[in-house]
């Protein structure tokens, strides 16, 4: 099972549905903000359930500037 977590500037934005992946498949989770967004470091963090808890996977970054 994995999960996508979107944050932002000012903590979390989105949470998106957990899904069960296998070795090739994708996953996609969208946010389409509504208006001009804060400058700041946008990030998506995977986690993936195993060993009977959730285990950060993988987190990216992007900087926005105004």
């Amino acid at each position: 099972m994995v999960h996508l977590e979107l944050s932002g500037p000012h903590g979390l934005i989105k949470n998106c549905p957990t899904i069960t992946v296998g070795a090739f498949d994708n996953d996609y989770c969208t946010w389409s903000p509504n208006a001009n967004e804060t400058a700041g470091r946008y990030c998506v963090t995977v986690w993936q359930f195993a060993s009977h808890k959730w285990n950060a996977r993988a987190h990216a970054c992007v900087a926005v500037h105004e």
